[in-house]
């Protein structure tokens, strides 16, 4: 049997033009080494993180896995990700993630749309609308690393509180759902064909 082989992984935050200096996040992998008495996986690789004062962080001898990246009770939202999550990092392989960050709303939906092979979309556009009161109706297109993002919505649940939303792009089926409760912050990947 061989070893599992250590790899490079690095990550930068920009919020805006800046960076965010010291933002502590979650960086799990996907590997799981057991249960804890109630049942709850125990990962592999589970560790709180932070940016340098640069806005950087750069991790040397990770091991290849699927990592996930969280910044809850951080006060920022992540708004677009380059590279979907979970982020693989391949035997011999180097990793750099860019993350895009937003003021923490109590709700929130970051979309990412990709094309049937898994590809991020660009430009496409995304129409989020309807919620409590029907009163939110936002369009945007979706960013260089296929995402769009709608913050400070209304939540709850339940069809006088639900969104619907839209998704257009040239070449591609147009893609409707209605029905989506928000409740906290929310990730969704939607697929054209």
């Amino acid at each position: 049997a061989s070893l599992p082989s250590t790899q490079d992984w690095s990550l930068s935050y920009i919020s805006g033009p800046d960076p965010l200096p010291s933002l502590a996040f979650t960086l799990s992998g996907a590997k799981v080494k057991g249960a804890d008495s109630g049942g709850n996986s125990l990962f592999k690789y589970q560790q709180s993180q932070s940016t340098n004062t640069s806005g950087t962080l750069a991790l040397s001898g990770m091991e290849s896995d699927g990592y996930r990246i969280s910044t809850t009770g951080s006060g920022y939202d992540i708004a677009s990700i380059c590279g979907p999550q979970p982020n693989y990092l391949t035997p011999g392989g180097a990793l750099t993630i860019r993350l895009f960050m937003a003021t923490h709303t109590t709700n929130s939906f970051l979309v990412d749309v990709r094309a049937s092979d898994g590809s991020l979309i660009t430009g496409a556009t995304v129409r989020f609308y309807g919620g409590p009161g029907g009163t939110y109706d936002k369009t945007r297109a979706t960013d260089s690393c296929g995402h769009v993002f709608f913050d400070a919505l209304g939540g709850g649940s339940g069809p006088g509180n639900a969104y619907s939303i839209t998704v257009t792009k040239t070449g591609y089926t147009t893609y409707n759902a209605t029905g989506i409760n928000v409740n906290g912050t929310q990730a969704q990947s939607i697929i054209l064909n």
